[in-house]
């Protein structure tokens, strides 16, 4: 079992700042108690993550927060006593086992004949120990008599709208979680105009909202959208502060309600088009708009903006499908052709000028692939699908922190490139 606090929803887990925040806990019998210190954490927030190991199956009995020292856990045979109902706190000084014994058959006496039915929870009053006592009964009818008909009839009737709601809540758990961690969404702050740049120095308040010059409508009127609902508002009494996108307001910090507005075209026309206009410049050299980086008044224009235009409603109408993008460009005539010239002397505008794409512009070939061509012009590339990566071939001059504990072949064991190791503080030589 592992137990996490996880503090201003960060889960790096390992580290010298973050490490004291997770603990290992081996498989042991008995109870124990569990301490985290974050005493250094005070005023963030934080939540406790208990994370279990197939096979180890463990209970826990409570969560507490504060400093007072926890009282001691009292033995199995008390615990289980206190959990139906039978005994109180008051109770643990003199109670024995023979006490148990007979609290627990009389008790159990009164499950069988009359009171069975708190299972269903028809009977008003009962508590928490005594539905877990019937439950325990009802998946075990063969301690309590069986064979007999008019029990067997009686306790099949009444388990079996408990058994088929408790299987179908078991059926909605997933042993292998796919949802991706996500942030807490906590207060958000509004920032202000610094005079001159002068923190210390603040002007107005400036709510927070996505980038005006961005604003305007799509060219993609016909696109499907995938989140095209109206942004909501949400009602939030604790806090007063707003946010507003264009003529809308959003309390709280807004995240989700940027994430959405960046997603839509009709809203942020840019996104989708700085998208396809770079997977364009990596298989052509060079983008529509020749600064990916830059689509404000200080880049280029674009040098085809129909094409830049169709490109990005086309992503937006496979639901945002970059492979749909790739599988486009790579079966285009722009990209499938040659590039050389059609005649020794060629002077046509169409042909000097390389974004009139009248031949493939020529693009320097990555190490990696030249790397991949040699090997296969020698005979001694291995093809093969899959497999580890081959870690990093290592030198007497490659020092320093972080080096692998294990040095590669000089020459990768002839894989591809695409499966030789990264590392960024020791590349490949």
């Amino acid at each position: 079992m592992t137990t996490c606090v996880v503090v201003d929803s960060h889960r790096l887990i390992k580290g010298p700042l973050h490490g004291g925040l997770v603990q290992h806990h081996h498989e042991e019998s008995g109870w124990r108690t569990v301490h985290h210190d974050v005493t250094r954490y005070k005023g963030h927030r934080g939540h406790l993550e208990i994370i279990g190991q197939p096979g180890n199956p463990f209970a826990v009995d409570s969560v507490q927060d504060g400093t007072e020292p926890l009282a001691d856990r009292p033995s199995d045979f008390l615990f289980v006593a206190q959990l139906v109902g039978l005994i109180t706190d008051t109770d643990n000084e003199h109670i024995t086992h023979k006490d148990i014994a007979q609290l627990f058959q009389k008790h159990l006496h009164l499950e069988i004949t009359w009171d069975i039915d708190i299972a269903l929870g028809e009977r008003s009053g009962a508590h928490d120990g005594e539905l877990f006592l019937a439950d325990w009964i009802i998946h075990n009818p063969e301690l309590f008599g069986v064979d007999e008909p008019v029990f067997q009839k009686r306790i099949q009737t009444i388990a079996a709208p408990f058994v088929e709601g408790r299987n179908t809540l078991l059926a909605q758990i997933h042993e292998s979680s796919f949802t991706a961690p996500a942030i807490t969404d906590v207060s958000g702050e509004n920032e202000y105009v610094f005079i001159r740049g002068n923190w210390k120095k603040p002007s107005e308040e400036v709510p927070r909202r996505f980038l005006e010059v961005f604003s305007g409508e799509s060219m993609c009127e016909d696109a499907n959208y995938p989140d095209k609902e109206q942004i909501e508002i949400y009602s939030h009494r604790k806090h007063g502060y707003k946010l507003r996108f264009g003529t809308r307001q959003v309390e709280i910090s807004g995240r989700w309600q940027l994430a959405r507005w960046m997603v839509d075209p009709a809203k942020t026309p840019i996104l989708p088009r700085v998208i396809v206009n770079r997977i364009w410049q990596h298989y052509l050299g060079v983008g529509l708009v020749s600064t990916p980086d830059d689509f404000g008044h200080m880049g280029r224009p674009p040098s085809h903006p129909e094409l830049l235009d169709w490109l990005a409603c086309e992503l937006v109408r496979s639901g945002w499908s970059l492979k749909h993008i790739h599988q486009l460009i790579l079966n285009s005539t722009a990209y499938r052709m040659s590039s050389e010239s059609t005649s020794d002397g060629d002077t046509q505008p169409s042909t000097l000028n390389p974004q009139l794409y009248a031949r493939m512009p020529i693009k320097r070939l990555e190490g990696e692939i030249i790397r991949d061509a040699m090997l296969l012009l020698s005979g001694r590339l291995d093809d093969r699908m899959e497999g580890r990566s081959v870690p990093v071939h290592l030198t007497s001059f490659m020092e320093g922190r972080g080096r692998p504990s294990e040095s590669g072949p000089v020459d990768g064991a002839g894989r591809r490139s695409l499966y030789i190791a990264v590392r960024r503080n020791f590349p490949d030589p």
